[in-house]
């Protein structure tokens, strides 16, 4: 629950953002940068923050800010999204500096430390570029970093109906992507 309702934030702000962008600019390469970033983004979100474990949901979608992050950080981001491009930065700042005030609380002090530097090393060493803003999982680093068999990794939601509901928290936020997306691409 924790990582959605963040989650649900991060993409307000992106979206907002990226409609900015929009109706801002006449150049239609940088709407169509903004409408992938905002695409992009949903997608991932979906996929990352409404898995069976809280901790890999919390894992996957820190390491995915990141990387955004990062890339936004590069001159290869200036050249995607040129004069927007410290706009779009402060943003993913601004998602990274959420997620990890969340993080800091989910965890105890050193453990917390530990997988800050996890989720960095991961964004460093898997960067996304224009060509490639998709994100893959850090389950199997994150069950290698945990020293653990993949069974014992993860816990969880819990209860029949703490799945029912995050089942349901699922389908919501699909549902109201899919219309996004729908309404985006006509």
């Amino acid at each position: 629950m924790l990582t959605q309702s963040l989650v649900q934030e991060a993409t307000n702000r992106v979206e907002f953002a990226a409609d900015s962008i929009i109706l801002t600019t006449t150049s239609t390469d940088l709407q169509k940068h903004a409408y992938r970033w905002k695409i992009e983004t949903l997608n991932t979100f979906k996929n990352t923050a409404f898995q069976s474990s809280p901790k890999l949901s919390l894992m996957d979608t820190w390491t995915y800010m990141l990387q955004v992050r990062n890339f936004m950080e590069t001159p290869e981001a200036q050249d995607y999204f040129g004069t927007y491009t410290t706009y779009v930065l402060q943003v993913s700042q601004n998602n990274v500096e959420d997620i990890e005030r969340k993080a800091s609380q989910f965890f105890k002090p050193e453990i917390f430390q530990k997988h800050k530097e996890f989720a960095l090393q991961y964004a460093e060493e898997h960067p996304l570029s224009a060509q490639n803003l998709k994100h893959n999982s850090v389950r199997s680093d994150y069950v290698a970093f945990l020293k653990v068999p993949d069974s014992l990794a993860f816990s969880t939601v819990g209860s029949l109906s703490e799945v029912m509901s995050n089942f349901s928290d699922k389908l919501s936020y699909s549902t109201d992507a899919a219309g996004k997306q729908f309404k985006w691409n006509t």
